[in-house]
């Protein structure tokens, strides 16, 4: 984990941002209902993830 994030927009929807954590490239974008191209998960899907990655990985070290 490197600790920086970064967002920024990409150029390539009206919502779709650029996210760069560490040596990771993600793409945010909201469903086409919500007026975006759905060409990656929404910003609260992503916030949802991360609750529960930290959730499980929270789990397995108390478990351990």
């Amino acid at each position: 984990m490197s600790g920086i994030v970064i967002v920024e927009e990409n150029g390539q929807g009206r919502y779709q941002q650029a996210v760069i954590a560490g040596q990771h490239r993600l793409l945010a974008d909201e469903p086409v209902s919500l007026g975006g191209a759905d060409a990656g998960p929404a910003p609260f899907d992503f916030l949802m993830a991360g609750a529960c990655a930290y959730t499980f990985a929270l789990f397995a070290l108390v478990l351990e």
